[in-house]
């Protein structure tokens, strides 16, 4: 991979201005999008400046990094319904969109951070001040919320900012209790490196799908954890580092061979409007280059320069800052979330210099805990997706039950040539069904309301927040979109083989076999309905068999072909007709069999 086209540095340097650019007298930096002060993000702006002083000379940077240090601080407050201490707003005003726990961590992090590097910007009573301010928040509320938050990724976030105060101010407590936190992210981590975005959802009245697996943080947990040892100058324990190596090989495992990560598998599908993202890109660039320094391992060093090269494509030329997609959709979160971010970057650029070599194919990787299969050939990349969680509007990852998530060439630039739309029950490479008889529509809409309840309110939430940051029509189609579109679509009451939870799988060499049924987004299959699924991972082609046998009477059968897809061949006896890419079966006997095939 040839050297990038945007240095690190540079990237550095425009993110700076971007948040300087919009720095008011009283050091404020007020989101233009949500009205409010995101103090948890734009704290981080502190780190990129500190690494531009170092690497530059200009005091400007010192100067911004003294201005941030000081409003940062005028920030902290006592939450009015526990007492402790806390960086305003956190979770104390909903337009944050972010907790005390995310927020409290950076700051204490950041500042601590200043404090090591940089104490020659402050007076020694802003000194004290600076000190005095860690060790309220990391005494009243980190070193308790760091052990009993639901969220993995938040609570090692909150003991990043432990692990840093435990260095400068020389608190060991501190970083025993972020590495009791390391301890209990890893134990509700799965034994193939994969971690649910919440594990136990459904005991703090959650969906079921947010314990999912998530592609936007799952580099957090690896990041923060190298991050904790890192402050605390501890050599790594075998089980962390075990669990590292894993989680490690999990993220590469999650990307396209085109540096991007198929959205569908991700647990919080709220999040998204846009078609795939890049805002993670600064968490795993920070992750693959951690994971290069601790085992040696140039396909870590190289996917950390192919997530960066993907990220620094997506840089507004008009402010300096990065930008989650091209394209249309509007994110749930903002530039000021993904352009702080870009700290945990400014940690490691400078081993991103140069260029990365590409590593040899890494052959079939099986993910059993996480249903992830990922096949790297020279010439191609696949992934598979088996085993996940029933969706909601909002929760789970979109499509398993053996199907295709991703396909790339290298003639094409690996770019990725499957696409399943979201919520959609038609998807490319993959059956649905419309029974015979469905329950009644007020049953119906009963089962919808029933699942979906909770997330019809915050979606009208989330709409107002459109509304209320000028995007306006924006709001007015997001509910349309994401209550009536999605309830219209469940009413048609299909059965579809992506939406298939617990596949059984097998592998024979480089041959994938999975077992599955046509289900509905929760998981409930239509039992009568068998579906066998081939994959033959070649030197040079994926080939694709799948088999459908139904023994019960169905309205229509649909399967939508990928357009990428080669030498495509029906065989049955049942009447069809295809109408695009949609071939259409009107089954007229049973028990069925249909069966397709193609090459990729």
């Amino acid at each position: 991979m040839p050297e990038a086209r945007l240095k690190p540095l540079d990237l550095l340097r425009g993110v700076s201005r971007y948040f300087s650019g919009r720095e008011t007298a009283d050091g404020s930096i007020v989101c233009p999008r949500h009205r409010i002060e995101h103090t948890g993000k734009v704290v981080y702006s502190a780190v990129i400046d500190l690494k531009l002083r170092a690497a530059t000379g200009e005091k400007s940077y010192g100067e911004r990094v003294r201005r941030r240090v000081l409003r940062t601080l005028t920030m902290l407050q006592a939450d009015p319904k526990t007492g402790t201490a806390v960086f305003f707003p956190g979770s104390l005003d909903n337009r944050n969109a972010s907790s005390n726990l995310i927020d409290s961590g950076a700051c204490c992090d950041v500042l601590a951070q200043v404090l090591e590097e940089a104490p020659e910007l402050f007076s020694a009573a802003e000194l004290k001040k600076i000190g005095l301010a860690i060790g309220d928040v990391c005494d009243s509320y980190l070193m308790t919320a760091v052990m009993v938050k639901e969220v993995p990724a938040q609570r090692l976030w909150g003991a990043t900012g432990l692990a840093r105060a435990a260095r400068a101010l020389d608190r060991p407590r501190y970083g025993e209790k972020a590495r009791e936190a390391v301890r209990l992210a890893i134990s509700q981590a799965h034994p193939d490196g994969s971690i649910p975005y919440m594990p136990d959802p459904q005991r703090h009245g959650e969906h079921v799908g947010l314990a999912d697996i998530t592609t936007f943080y799952h580099s957090r947990h690896v990041g923060f954890i190298c991050y904790i040892y890192q402050c605390l100058e501890e050599v790594l324990e075998d089980e962390v580092a075990a669990f590292l190596r894993k989680a490690l090989g999990f993220l590469n495992a999650l990307y396209g061979r085109d540096g991007i990560k198929p959205l569908v598998n991700e647990a919080k599908q709220w999040y998204w409007e846009s078609a795939y993202e890049v805002a993670s890109h600064t968490f795993d660039v920070h992750a693959f280059a951690e994971g290069a320094r601790l085992f040696d391992d140039p396909r870590h060093a190289y996917m950390a320069r192919l997530s960066y090269e993907r990220l620094a494509e997506h840089v507004d030329p008009r402010d300096g800052g990065v930008v989650s997609h091209r394209g249309k959709g509007i994110n749930f979160q903002c530039r000021d979330f993904w352009n702080g971010h870009v700290a945990w970057i400014a940690r490691v650029y400078e081993r991103l210099a140069g260029a990365a070599a590409e590593p040899p194919p890494g052959g079939v990787e099986v993910f059993e805990d996480a249903g992830i299969v990922r096949v790297e050939r020279r010439d191609y990349v696949a992934i598979l997706r088996g085993k996940k969680q029933p969706v909601n509007i909002s929760f789970g990852g979109e499509a398993g039950g053996g199907s295709l998530v991703y396909f790339g060439r290298r003639e094409g630039g690996f770019a990725d040539l499957v696409r399943i739309p979201k919520w959609t029950s038609l998807a490319p490479g993959n059956f649905v069904a419309t029974p015979v008889s469905r329950p009644p529509f007020r049953q119906r809409v009963a089962a919808f309301y029933r699942d979906n309840r909770h997330d019809m309110r915050f979606r009208l939430y989330i709409a107002n927040v459109e509304r209320k940051a000028g995007n306006t029509r924006h709001s007015l189609g997001y509910s349309l979109r994401h209550v009536v579109a999605k309830a219209r679509d469940e009413m048609k009451w299909r059965y579809a083989s992506h939406f298939d939870t617990s596949p059984s799988v097998s592998r024979r060499d480089n041959e994938m076999l999975y077992s599955s049924m046509l289900a509905r987004r929760d998981g409930t299959v239509l039992k009568g309905a068998a579906l066998a699924r081939r994959f033959l991972f070649g030197e040079l082609d994926l080939e694709v068999e799948e088999t459908l046998t139904l023994e019960l009477e169905v309205r229509a059968v649909l399967y939508e072909r990928i357009e990428a897809a080669q030498d495509f061949q029906v065989e049955t006896d049942c009447p069809h007709k295809t109408n695009g890419r949609t071939t259409i079966f009107q089954p007229a006997k049973y028990p069925q069999v249909i069966r397709v095939s193609y090459r990729l």
